[in-house]
């Protein structure tokens, strides 16, 4: 009897273990194939494009066996209808979810619980030597055959694997090596010397030169540790007439008196910061001049308005004012009865509306109780 499985996507075949027997993968189609590979093809046009189970592959991965998968007999009880020659249907065997053979019940199985998308046979009486690199991996398919059911149908085909030839065994022979020259150690030859070798003071003046040079450090120089002090900035009275000083000029004094310099006037802080000019700036006391006489600077020009025109555009905006304000209140006393009318029609036609809804109402509630008591 058939065992009872769960359907669930197939398992994915780990990369390093795509190529195993039991494996199924996709046969591409031929225009898909190298053309290097399609000459050592030797398959029915048929077969391409399909799936292909794995039997065999030998260690090399030059070479694979394999049996070619249909989704044939899709429906129920089509194999046997499909199929009426009992020699045409030993060839094939169902891989679940399809139904048992319907002549020796065999079926194979996926490792897992897992299951084909479609209703798939094995035409187990063609069996085809390939590339095993020419089959592509398909996420739809890409399964692989139980134990249990790759040995079933192993023997039930009575394949014997092909002898595959012995791979070659490296020698153990141990490699030799040249012996290293070292850096600091030169040879030479009698015929590369100019003198005897006897003298082994030639041999030094004979020594290949280095190609670094040798670089002597030169010790840094003593430094005084004599403190010189720095030049004052401060103003004497030593200078000549005319020498300018960091407070300004200093005028020609005797010797032996010390003039305080006059100290400079306040200076603007933004100013003198600025980037254009980096030297403080002055106000000049004469910049700023008292206004005495106020009246000879204010002049009329004769476009002052008098007074009488600034009363008469007063008393024009006055009338505006008041134009406007009567009419707004005349707008709203015009407009009082007609608001009135209208709410006043209106509140009419709504009795009128509802006296002759509820007279309806008590016609059909006086004819429904007629009705019912059978008048």
């Amino acid at each position: 009897m058939a065992q009872a499985y769960r359907h669930q996507r197939p398992t994915p075949v780990p990369p390093g273990k795509t190529y195993q027997a039991g494996a199924i993968l996709r046969l591409p189609s031929k225009d898909q194939i190298p053309e290097s590979l399609q000459s050592q093809i030797k398959l029915e046009d048929g077969c391409f494009d399909h799936p292909a189970l794995i039997i065999w592959v030998d260690p090399n991965l030059t070479k694979a066996t394999i049996l070619i998968v249909n989704y044939l007999f899709q429906h129920d009880g089509s194999f046997r209808k499909t199929c009426n020659s009992l020699s045409i249907r030993l060839e094939y065997l169902p891989i679940y979810p399809s139904n048992p053979h319907p002549d020796n019940d065999k079926l194979l199985y996926l490792e897992g619980i897992a299951a084909l998308p479609k209703k798939s046979y094995v035409h187990t009486k063609k069996q085809h030597t390939i590339d095993p690199h020419i089959l592509k991996p398909d996420r739809n398919i890409r399964s692989k055959l139980s134990k249990e059911s790759l040995a079933a149908l192993i023997e039930y085909i009575n394949f014997s694997p092909p002898a595959v030839p012995p791979l070659p065994v490296p020698s153990e022979s141990p490699v030799t090596r040249a012996p290293r020259r070292s850096k600091t150690s030169y040879s030479y030859t009698p015929a590369q010397l100019s003198v005897p070798v006897e003298n082994p003071n030639a041999l030094a003046s004979q020594a290949r030169p280095r190609t670094e040079a040798r670089v002597e450090r030169v010790p840094a120089p003593l430094r005084s540790t004599t403190v010189t002090p720095a030049p004052s900035t401060r103003p004497t009275a030593y200078q000549p007439y005319g020498t300018s000083g960091t407070y300004g000029t200093i005028s020609n004094q005797s010797a032996n008196t010390y003039v305080r310099p006059k100290p400079p006037a306040p200076a603007s802080y933004s100013l003198a910061r600025a980037h254009s000019n980096r030297s403080p700036t002055y106000y000049s006391p004469n910049l700023v001049l008292p206004i005495s006489n106020y009246d000879a600077i204010v002049q009329d020009n004769g476009d002052t308005p008098s007074c009488l025109a600034a009363i008469c555009g007063g008393l024009i905006s006055l009338c505006i004012l008041v134009g406007v304000a009567f009419g707004l209140v005349y707008g709203v006393s015009a407009a009082i009865p007609y608001l009135m009318y209208g709410a006043s029609a209106a509140i009419a036609y709504l009795k009128y509306g509802a006296s002759a809804a509820i007279a309806y109402l008590k016609g059909l509630f006086s004819f429904a109780m007629a009705r019912s008591l059978g008048w």
